[in-house]
């Protein structure tokens, strides 16, 4: 075998602390093979570390804005802080409220952006892949590393929140622009987010490219179907989730249901006082923020009717790969790229804005007895192996990071 040369610095939100973005666990396990050394630099640190492999470590980044000083920041990169500065007000104008703020931004940026290059300064990037695994906070300020020569290459993957810009209050990504003339791959996780993306900047399609995420091979949910429908949900209870969706669908579901939840969030108080008001006919069970692989163990080994996703927003939900992968069927709505996993051969996708009553009687009656043969939950795990699997969609994307030639 060869000897693996190259070193990986992948930016992250929060991995590996608190209980965010297990997804990357699945990734990453790939990824240690491939490189060398892999600096793991996460932008937040919360309570909490999950276990990394041996040639992984954790950099220690400062994101504040300690020690800011307008004048310092002047000075140090005038040129370039005014070439920001000018692209922002140039694809932006027309949706930046005050040039004062964005100056301000720009500038803090720049702060931020030095700190990091501070940070880097000790470790040679002569043969380093720099990979950030959101197009959002450290996309901007590894650009401005890129845009000065301190950083020799930028991937990016781009996934929901931190693609679309109709998802914002705002209507714009800020530097987005900017972004997209410093990276040099941007891997999109869904086919209709490439396709956006290439619609938005159609001068850049040649860096934009399809790398779906990846999800382990734990076999195949074998429990044959209980009388009693079992409804599972995997996800945060935040507005943009719509949770509480999930208990008006069950007031008109007329047979009795077992609705098991794993996941937690500010609404989870609200969520509690709607499902006391539920039917007795349903049962409930609220298992709040578990392990991933806590998660998994149960999609395995549990009678599981079907996953329900009701979001209004996401890229390509992980947690609909992984049930897939058990061979449990979908209800989930059209959003981001769920339609690339979510059809008629994989269980039932409904509309962004459903009519409850419409969607309970879908299930109750067309989908229900459907989801519990075995020939098609077989077809289900069948869909997710063809499209979904780690073994192949990351093996895949790792291939490109490691012979990228720059």
């Amino acid at each position: 075998m060869s000897e693996i040369k190259k070193d990986l610095f992948l930016f992250t939100s929060y991995y590996p602390y608190g209980g965010h973005e297990t997804f990357i666990d699945n990734e990453l396990k790939y990824l240690s093979g491939a490189f060398r050394k892999i600096y793991i630099i996460p932008l937040n640190r919360p309570a909490g570390v999950r276990p990394i492999p041996g040639n992984c470590e954790v950099l220690q980044s400062d994101y504040s804005d300690d020690g800011y000083s307008i004048w310092s920041v002047l000075l140090r990169n005038p040129l370039e802080l005014l070439s920001y500065y000018r692209m922002e007000l140039q694809s932006n104008g027309d949706k930046i409220e005050s040039k004062k703020e964005c100056f301000s931004s720009c500038l803090r940026g720049f702060f931020k952006a030095g700190k990091l290059e501070d940070l880097l300064k000790d470790y040679n990037m002569d043969n380093a892949i720099i990979y950030s695994y959101w197009m959002d906070n450290w996309a901007t300020l590894l650009s401005i590393l890129k845009t000065g020569g301190k950083i020799p290459n930028l991937f990016t993957r781009a996934h929901g929140y931190d693609l679309y810009a109709d998802r914002r209050a705002t209507n714009y990504i800020p530097f987005r622009s900017f972004q997209m003339t410093q990276c040099d791959v941007i891997s999109i996780i869904s086919q209709q987010g490439v396709d956006y993306l290439k619609s938005e900047y159609p001068q850049y399609a040649n860096k934009i490219t399809l790398d779906y995420l990846g999800t382990n091979d734990y076999g195949f949910n074998e429990e044959e179907a209980d009388e009693i429908v079992h409804m599972v949900s995997v996800s945060n209870v935040y507005p943009v989730k719509r949770v509480a969706l999930i208990v008006e669908l069950l007031h008109q579901i007329k047979i009795p249901v077992k609705w098991t939840h794993f996941g937690d969030g500010g609404l989870m108080d609200e969520l509690k006082r709607k499902i006391a008001e539920l039917p007795a006919r349903h049962t409930v069970e609220l298992l709040g923020r578990k392990e991933n692989q806590e998660v998994m163990r149960f999609l395995k080994s549990t009678k599981i009717t079907y996953l329900i996703n009701v979001s209004s927003s996401e890229g390509l939900p992980v947690s609909i790969m992984e049930a897939a992968s058990f061979g449990i069927p979908i209800v989930a709505t059209d959003v981001g790229g769920t339609n690339e996993i979510v059809n008629d051969d994989t269980g039932m996708l409904i509309e962004e804005n459903f009519d409850v009553k419409d969607v309970a009687n879908r299930i109750q009656n067309d989908c229900i007895e459907k989801f519990k043969r075995t020939e098609f939950k077989v077809g289900v795990r069948a869909y997710w192996k063809a499209r979904f699997s780690a073994d192949t969609n990351y093996v895949r994307f790792i291939e490109r990071l490691v012979n990228y030639e720059f």
